[in-house]
């Protein structure tokens, strides 16, 4: 199974400058991962999934307060969620620990 984990982490504000960079930077990547995911489901060649870890995190509750590295209940649900998204996709028996 080949895996890639994509994602955008916020990081905390730097100036009006440093904001608007980073917006248009997320959006880009945002962008070609959906582009990627769409030529995918197209073609559905390749062995390539796609893992949503959005929705696991609430908004502004998972995070330290650097706004960037995730707390232990956002490390517990993103842990959950990969466990999950690793459980449906393998073709042997994954022991919960």
């Amino acid at each position: 199974m080949c895996v890639a984990v994509v994602g955008v982490m916020r990081r905390p504000r730097e100036g009006e400058r440093y904001e608007r960079l980073r917006r248009r930077t997320n959006a880009k990547i945002q962008e070609e991962v959906l582009k990627l995911k769409r030529d995918w489901l197209k073609k559905k060649t390749g062995n390539i999934s796609f893992i949503d870890l959005d929705p696991v995190l609430r908004e502004g509750m998972d995070f330290l307060p650097d706004g960037v590295h995730l707390n232990e209940a956002g490390n517990k649900r993103m842990c959950g969620r990969l466990r999950e998204w690793v459980r449906a996709r393998s073709t042997v028996c994954v022991d919960a620990a």
